[in-house]
């Protein structure tokens, strides 16, 4: 699925510089190179599981590839919390 990701990003890329997009902080449109240094902050990860002992084990993996990726992690805090109980 990372492929897909990373595909996605250039087609994104592609699409975003052929609009003439500019995020903030840039004051003329950004190249390429800038926009795949920015555009990886804004993806988001959040690691399978349903059970707070699955996280756990996956947390530590999810959370440092997408530290070397350069994305962003979110975590399962309901689960975390309360596990397999429902209707909290």
């Amino acid at each position: 699925m990372v492929g897909e990701v990373e595909e996605f990003i250039e087609q994104l890329i592609d699409k975003l510089l052929e609009k003439g997009f500019g995020a903030s902080g840039w004051t003329e449109s950004p190249t390429r190179k800038e926009m795949q240094d920015w555009l990886p902050s804004k993806i988001w990860a959040m690691p399978a599981g349903d059970t707070r002992l699955s996280l756990q084990e996956s947390y530590p993996v999810v959370m440092d590839f997408v530290r070397d990726k350069g994305w962003r992690f979110t975590g399962r805090a309901h689960i975390m919390a309360f596990d397999t109980e429902r209707c909290v």
